[in-house]
């Protein structure tokens, strides 16, 4: 192959050998980019893709052919990818990568020369760390995994330049030393995640004599053929069309906007078509030298000389490049802080790459304009081929509104109501997903985004924007969705739908929701919250407070009066805890003073509405959903929902954030899902305070209407991964406690699967117990109206302690013993009748917490989030009853004894919740898992705050309510 060639479409396809390989990552940026070319080679090309089906991962890897073909103006060679290229469905993230028997044995059958590794997540931030290390570290060893059982000859790893993180100088194209003094010797976990993979590529294939490489690209833009993005949104675009959509507010900035950098900072940047091509070169010429090769640009780019290009080609002049700031940073600037920390981060350790392949023409300033005018124009095509259709609807008090619309008309409907003033574009991703199977319907909140002139502080409820939605729906034609999605304070509008309209919704799901459920002590707010209900009540006051605020975001003049240094503090804290990727819609209410003042008014609208957010009068079945990583609403808002619907699922997500909708997919599998289980007919259920008897018949309608049979419906699998977490992370016992960072991963895998086992082993037992107590009570004096539902109850918990038991006894070998606690100092029946009750349910509420975030954990094996998942649909009816009922019997006793003897059987109760919670804490799971010192490790576990605070947040819900009832005088607990 000659030296001369400057990009992959100036190759002979006869200059390549066929090759059998296996390709991950061919939908991201460069996988598709090297799929396109490596097709001209011929071969046979088994590419690894995420999908529903064969066919729905086929037409993904189409799509991203397609837009990387664009990119060069060719066509997608359709008969080359129809000859040579064969989809196999599969996650990385998933043991053998999640394929089946059969591919594997295609794949060995194929005999494998290469298997090319490009998928990665691209992620960087701390909050993302799980997702980071499930992609780029276990998602590696996976693919090596697969790779070695195949028998592939070599393996490829695509990594990146800068897993020198902190390095200076001279980088040698070599394998990196071991770890860099840990996370200390990176700018962020990515960098780090990519290293610790590049060393677990070269320490598997050594030990397995199979050849490796470690390709290092820099800074990836798009082709040079053509200086298109070639489909990226990610490096040097993203920051651009940041700036790009935020084009209007900064163009009111009166003072320089200082995007910080080092003096003398650079970036590597390399053409995607170069790193293509050296792909290519090195698979010609058998990967000569050493494992490591960079794949990088020969001349770096100065980052002051991309700020001014960035400049002009926006039309921006306020952008400055500075190594410091003068004066305090505006919160704009702050923003941008969070936004570049990524980028920035090249510039802080200069660096030179050393590289042994033939140069590329070098990228210069001049290169680097056409590339940005040419992403521009992309983003203004983008802009003008919009996701929605709009749809001009007059409200019934005259007022226009914006609805969209995507998806066939023929279809089940399904309603996003958007968060107060956020323009459609937060819900476009979410939009796409469902579009494929459902009609989707929104619209624009009035007054913001869409700048009606109606404005009148006094008309800022929800009732406003639930009457402009049924205008939207009547103007359709709609008379039944199937579910009404709310987001953030869009939860608010959804619940008041479902409960003034109850015919017209079957279904709800709420997202991350911001409601009117007032802030009490044992309610904690996010600081987000806290801010908005200081601050918010000024704006509304006032328009010219308003406008003074706007001034403190956009960087007033000096000598302009504008708030004092602790309001500047509150405004930066709300606008710093969006997600800085997403500024560019969050910021559209503190765009004008106008803008400032309406929202601000729409927001304390939303804190004075209904103290119970409509809660209390929805009937219909409602998934609430929240995440463990919101900064916007705080993640206990999602047990706390689900508490007061007489029909809840939960789903709380550990690592999910406010924004997961727009980013995770899942949410959209998680919406269809709980659609599709919608009622046929309209809700006929009543609320649960309408009477204990009518709240049995509801439950066990229930009941017969959930068809689940797990003796008939579990597919038990042979065996479970020992190197995945068979419990979620964040709930192992030394969770938040040194010895979480002292295990290696392969010991938090052993512990995982032992605290998994002792956790079923006491679901066994504690059903065990619960059945004895309610086969004794049924058909007995005093029990005539609970009977009918107490057999369903049975029934379904001979149901769970079956499959617990299997589980424990298939995966574990054994059931973990417990000891039964006994009330033998409380000889009254109706005392031993309520503790009998009481203990039941404290513990179906402890494994509940447990059950609804496993159900949904994707790091967990399917079959561990099946048996969680299964465990919860049921428990939510149980804990219902056991409420109900323990309300009712706790009403008996206070009728019947005395103030002291109630302590009594409070401070018993008590103690069962510590005990319980201490059973978590097994000195048998630490020998399991090959820990020293068991029982030392458990009596310092459970002396640890951080696992002190962990315990009383689980049981925090129970003690609420048992203090709300006047079962217990007080909240604490031990």
């Amino acid at each position: 192959m000659s030296a001369n060639h400057a990009n992959p479409l100036e190759l002979d396809g006869g200059e390549l050998r066929p090759t059998r390989l296996l390709l991950t990552g061919g939908t991201g940026f460069l996988g598709s980019h090297f799929l396109l070319w490596r097709l001209r080679a011929g071969g046979r090309l088994f590419v690894l893709v995420r999908g529903k089906s064969t066919e729905h991962a086929r037409t993904r890897l189409l799509e991203s052919l397609a837009e990387a073909a664009v990119s060069y103006d060719v066509p997608v060679p359709r008969e080359e990818v129809e000859r040579n290229v064969v989809v196999l469905v599969g996650d990385i993230t998933q043991p053998a990568c999640g394929l089946s028997s059969e591919d594997l044995s295609r794949l060995e059958e194929a005999r494998l020369e290469e298997v090319w590794h490009c998928a990665a997540s691209l992620a960087y931030e701390n909050r993302h760390r799980d997702k980071i290390h499930a992609h780029n570290c276990l998602g590696t060893r996976n693919v090596v995994d697969v790779a070695l059982k195949v028998g592939c000859e070599r393996f490829l790893y695509v990594s990146t330049a800068y897993t020198a993180g902190t390095r200076r100088g001279w980088i040698p194209e070599q394998p990196h030393a071991e770890p860099l003094e840990g996370a200390a010797g990176f700018n962020n976990y990515y960098e780090e995640s990519k290293a610790w993979a590049e060393r677990e590529v070269a320490r598997m294939c050594s030990a397995a004599g199979r050849a490796y490489g470690l390709l290092r690209p820099s800074v990836i833009v798009g082709p040079s053929a053509s200086r298109r993005s070639g489909g990226t949104r990610f490096g040097i675009y993203g920051l651009v069309r940041e700036l790009y959509r935020l084009r209007r507010e900064l163009a009111q900035v009166s003072e320089p906007l200082r995007l910080l950098g080092h003096e003398g900072a650079s970036i590597n940047l390399v053409p995607v078509d170069h790193v293509v091509q050296d792909m290519l070169r090195l698979s010609a010429q058998g990967f000569p030298g050493g494992p490591a090769h960079h794949l990088v640009g020969p001349e770096d780019l100065p980052a002051a000389g991309l700020v001014e290009c960035m400049s002009r080609a926006l039309r921006l002049p306020i952008l400055r490049f500075a190594t410091h700031r003068e004066t305090e940073a505006s919160p704009i600037e702050e923003l941008f802080d969070l936004r570049g920390a990524f980028y920035s981060s090249y510039g802080l350790n200069p660096k030179r790459f050393a590289r042994a392949l033939p140069s590329h023409p070098a990228l210069s300033l001049k290169d680097l304009e056409v590339y940005l005018s040419s992403f521009l124009a992309e983003l203004a095509r983008e802009r003008a081929g919009a996701v929605f259709t709009p749809v001009q609807v007059r409200a019934r008090d005259g007022a226009e509104v914006c609805g969209f619309t995507r998806g066939d008309p023929s279809r089940p409907v399904l309603v996003l109501c958007n968060a107060y003033a956020m323009p459609e574009e937060f819900l476009a991703p979410l939009a796409q997903r469902l579009a494929e199977n459902w009609r989707v319907v929104t619209w624009n909140t009035r007054w913001l985004p869409t700048p009606t002139p109606d404005f009148d502080p006094s008309r800022c409820d929800s009732s406003v924007h639930v009457a402009d939605l049924m205008a939207v729906l009547d103007h359709l034609g709609i008379s039944r969705v199937e579910s009404v999605v709310g987001w953030s304070s869009g939860v608010q509008v959804a619940l008041r739908a479902l409960a003034e309209h109850p015919a017209r919704f079957a279904s709800g799901v709420l997202l991350n929701g911001t409601v009117s459920l007032p802030a009490t002590p044992e309610h904690p707010m996010t600081s987000f919250e806290k801010n908005l209900r200081q601050l918010f009540p000024q704006i509304a006051a006032n328009p010219r407070v308003a406008e003074r605020y706007c001034k403190l975001i956009f960087g007033g003049r000096s000598g302009e009066e504008a708030p004092h240094g602790e309001d500047r503090k509150v405004v930066a804290s709300v606008l710093t805890s969006t997600d800085p990727h997403l500024l560019y819609m969050t910021s559209v209410p503190f765009r004008t003073p106008s803008s400032l003042f309406r929202y601000a008014n729409m927001v304390c609208a939303l804190f004075r509405e209904r103290e119970d957010a409509w809660t209390s009068s929805v009937t219909q079945p409602v998934l609430v959903h929240g995440g463990g990583a919101d900064a916007i609403s705080h993640p206990d808002q999602v047990a706390r929902l689900a508490s007061r619907l007489v029909r809840a699922r939960t789903v709380l997500n550990p690592n999910g954030d406010h924004f997961s909708h727009f980013h995770d997919e899942g949410i959209a599998t998680m919406i269809e899902d709980f659609a599709q289980q919608a009622p046929a007919e309209g809700p006929s259920v009543e609320p649960a305070e309408d009477g204990f008897s009518r709240t049995l018949d509801r439950l066990i309608h229930l009941s017969n209407a959930d068809l689940s049979n797990p003796f008939r419906d579990l597919v038990w699998e042979k065996s479970l991964p020992e190197d995945q977490h068979w419990m979620s992370p964040e709930l192992l016992s030394i969770h938040g406690t040194p010895w979480e960072q002292a295990l290696t991963p392969q010991q938090l895998f052993r512990l995982s699967k032992w605290e998994c086992i002792n956790f079923f082993s006491l679901n066994v037992t504690g059903i065990r117990e619960l059945l004895t107590e309610m086969i004794s009570r049924i058909h007995t004096p005093g029990h005539e109206v609970s009977s009918e539902y107490l057999h369903h109850l049975v029934l379904e918990e001979n149901e769970h302690m079956w499959y617990f038991s299997r589980f424990c006894l298939t995966y574990g070998g054994k059931i973990y013993k417990d000891r039964r606690i006994r009330y033998d100092n409380f000889p009254e029946p109706d005392i031993k009748e309520f503790l009998a009750f009481a203990t039941v349910l404290v513990f179906e509420e402890i494994v509940d917490f447990y059950n609804s975030q496993m159900a949904k954990d994707e790091r967990l094996p399917p079959f561990v989030r099946e048996i969680n998942r299964l465990h919860h649909s049921d428990e939510t009816r149980h804990i219902t009853y056991g409420r109900l009922n323990i309300e009712r019997l706790h009403q008996g006793l206070r009728a019947k004894h005395g103030a002291e003897r109630l302590r009594e059987v409070e401070r018993a109760l008590k103690r069962f919740m510590l005990t319980s919670m201490q059973k978590l804490y097994n000195p048998e799971i630490y020998k399991d898992a090959g820990l020293p010192e068991p029982l030392k490790l458990r009596n310092e576990l459970l002396a640890n705050p951080a696992r002190v605070a962990f315990n009383e947040r689980i049981l925090s819900k129970t003690l609420r309510f048992m203090v709300k009832k006047d079962i217990f005088t007080d909240d604490r607990w031990a």
